[in-house]
């Protein structure tokens, strides 16, 4: 069984917390592709979130630090193809980074 359909492999139950760039960047393309090709009649924006962030935390990602409204921003900019999946994969990356220690 591959990774794609087996998302539990990539981490096998354990906690981190940081996103590696492959969990991100599914992550990404999970949420761009239910949103951009509004595959509902309502609720894409809600479903990708949710398929995104079931997806990292599935691999163990604390997706605690991911900030609502600034993903919800994003969301829409997706919705309105001003955002592409790449970019949206960065947010992730970027907001799931473990902070600076000091």
């Amino acid at each position: 069984m591959s990774t794609f359909w087996n998302p539990r492999s990539i981490s096998l139950n354990r906690r981190i917390t940081s996103a590696a760039p492959a969990s991100t960047r599914s992550a990404a393309a999970y949420a761009f592709h239910i949103v951009a090709d509004h595959p509902y009649l309502d609720g894409n924006k809600r479903t990708g979130a949710l398929a995104a962030v079931e997806f990292l935390e599935a691999n163990g990602v604390d997706t605690s630090r991911l900030p609502e409204q600034q993903t919800y921003e994003s969301l829409i900019k997706v919705a309105d193809h001003e955002m592409d999946r790449f970019e949206l994969a960065d947010l992730f990356r970027s907001a799931l980074r473990p902070p600076r220690a000091g």
